[in-house]
């Protein structure tokens, strides 16, 4: 895994060198503190908005009551890969005593603003994003928005932007791995059916293709995007019968988030 982190070109100290004041000073007013005349409120956050300064909340947290609480959200918990993430997630969180509010969007925009709203009422200290879009640009405007008030992490997709952490894995190797073993274990027609075009879904399509050139293999347009409607029981079946009409083929190895099952026709 890698992470991704884009800092901002200005600090806290280069806005209290602008404002004529203390460090002190800008400090209390990014932590909204009573203590600062509205005067020097006024004139600290008109230099924060012209810069476009996005205070480091991570660090923030070391000097201020942390809720201990932190926001999941994701599309569907009904998603076997979602499910997996959400559950490790948790569990790794609670390691360090953080409590998590799971929110399922339904790949609902309203939904998802709403949430983000209801998160930063509850004061939490971070919220994880799972299998969102990141290419939509209403997603991209509320995702960003969001980080001027709180840490986002995107897990398995990449989002630069200030305060917006990306963890990613290497997918298309492992898609590239998949194809190589198919390939010396025989077989030559390898389609590819998948159903979404996050970013995790485009590296294993990347990955896929690549496994095929580097084997030598048809570069012949064996890919099929099947519905997302399809519940995960009736996937196999589905993308069976698919595979068969679409590419007339006599062997269909489905690869799963836990295991590989195969079957013959």
């Amino acid at each position: 895994m890698k992470a991704i982190l884009k800092k901002s070109s200005i600090n806290i100290y280069e806005i209290a060198k602008r404002a004529g004041l203390s460090t002190t000073t800008v400090s209390r007013v990014i932590n909204g503190s009573p203590h600062v005349s509205q005067e020097t409120r006024e004139k600290v956050q008109r230099i924060i908005e012209e810069a476009d300064f996005v205070p480091n909340f991570f660090a923030r947290g070391l000097n201020m009551k942390r809720t201990h609480t932190v926001g999941i959200v994701c599309p569907v918990i009904s998603d076997i890969n979602h499910a997996t993430m959400v559950s490790a997630l948790e569990k790794h969180l609670r390691q360090y005593d953080f409590d998590t509010v799971l929110c399922c969007v339904e790949k609902n925009y309203e939904n998802m603003t709403r949430y983000f709203e209801t998160l930063i009422n509850k004061h939490a200290d971070a919220i994880f994003l799972i299998g969102l879009c990141v290419d939509n640009q209403e997603n991209i405007e509320a995702i960003k928005n969001l980080s001027k008030q709180i840490p986002v992490i995107v897990l398995n997709g990449v989002l630069e932007m200030d305060n917006v952490y990306s963890v990613v894995c290497n997918e298309k190797y492992m898609a590239v791995s998949i194809v190589q073993k198919l390939c010396l274990s025989g077989y030559s027609r390898i389609a590819y059916l998948y159903d979404t075009t996050t970013y995790s879904g485009l590296k294993k399509l990347e990955g896929y293709r690549k496994g095929l050139e580097q084997c030598g293999l048809s570069n012949e347009d064996m890919t099929l995007q099947i519905p997302e409607d399809i519940s995960m029981s009736d996937i196999s079946i589905a993308a069976k019968k698919i595979a068969i009409r679409s590419f007339r083929l006599r062997l269909v190895i489905i690869i799963k988030a836990k295991k590989a099952t195969k079957s013959a026709k």
